[in-house]
């Protein structure tokens, strides 16, 4: 399970050419996420040395913490120029970090490294730019789908700049289905994660002598995670009587280097058989219908939609989109 990612730092001459070239950070066993110069002149970066993706500078010739905590800063990088942390004025930074696959926003004081965390609202947090007293971002919520925001760091005023739909999602709350984080025992004895969405209609309920039928939700990746935004796919099934579990099957981000790595020589089975384990926990709990399982998802998602369709005798129907 090696990485590889390495930052290196050295000296460049007027003429552009290098010298004292020296490895900072990273390796086989380490991946390292977004390093940025602070206005001081400080190198800062992300690792996952200590198993979670935490903040390090690069400080008189020494690598040190700058805070540490059992939560993910970083995010896998299956786009470009990604960003979870931004510099502000006064020896501050505004970080983002997942736990539990819930993400959060904080004022981190570089100096004592006290982490302050903002009520933004959002559950859903990525691509963290910061400018005087304000921080930009993408954010999304149960109850709001994802769009670029501006917040007042000195007032807490949020604006939104462009949401990323169009819909008058106001209208649509009362049937609206938000997420129970749940956790549950699969093979090997582990532990994996998953947001489930009962179904949810003022105007209809599941009939008394009936369970709900379940989707299994497969993201992409494989190292991405389920995202807690507003999805109108999985509230389009919940408001017509479906049950959908988002499954963060071993592999999934926020959770820790161990556990994501733990997909490595195992994908087509450990994120196959979480879906199983997600699917009979929500049935062992009388949540939803053994008999009336199918299962969707894309990129990587599909691909474990197909394995659960080949290995598996647990469901009824399946889509891969890609």
């Amino acid at each position: 399970p090696w990485d590889g990612s390495q930052l290196w730092l050295a000296n460049m001459s007027e003429d552009g050419t290098l010298s004292n070239a020296r490895l900072i950070a990273g390796g086989s066993e380490e991946s390292i996420f977004q390093p940025e110069w602070s206005p001081d002149g400080t190198l800062y970066f992300i690792s996952d040395r200590t198993n979670w993706w935490n903040l390090y500078r690069f400080k008189a010739g020494c690598v040190e913490p700058v805070y540490l905590k059992p939560a993910d800063f970083g995010s896998p990088q299956w786009t470009m120029r990604m960003s979870q942390y931004g510099f502000l004025s006064g020896g501050r930074m505004v970080c983002s970090y997942v736990e539990e696959g819930k993400w959060q926003l904080a004022v981190l004081d570089l100096a004592g490294s006290s982490l302050k965390t903002i009520d933004t609202g959002f559950t859903d947090i990525s691509h963290v730019r910061t400018g005087q007293n304000f921080v930009v971002f993408f954010g999304g919520s149960p109850t709001s789908p994802t769009a670029l925001v501006k917040l007042n760091l000195d007032t807490n005023e949020k604006t939104i700049l462009k949401s990323s739909t169009q819909v008058d999602t106001q209208t649509l709350q009362p049937y609206i289905s938000e997420p129970t984080t749940i956790s549950f025992k699969t093979e090997e004895n582990a532990t994996a994660y998953a947001f489930y969405y009962p179904p949810e209609n003022p105007d209809f309920s599941v009939p008394a002598n009936e369970k709900a039928p379940l989707i299994i939700k497969s993201h992409g990746g494989p190292t991405a995670a389920a995202s807690t935004a507003l999805d109108l796919s999985i509230q389009y099934f919940t408001s017509r009587g479906f049950a959908v579990v988002d499954v963060n099957y071993r592999g999934s981000t926020g959770y820790g280097r161990a556990y994501r790595l733990s997909l490595y020589g195992n994908w087509g089975m450990y994120d196959m058989e979480d879906c199983v384990s997600a699917a009979h926990y929500l049935v062992e709990n009388g949540e939803v219908d053994d008999q009336r399982i199918v299962a969707r998802g894309g990129s990587s998602g599909g691909y474990t939609t197909l394995c659960l369709l080949t290995f598996t005798n647990l469901l009824k129907a399946g889509a891969s989109y890609y």
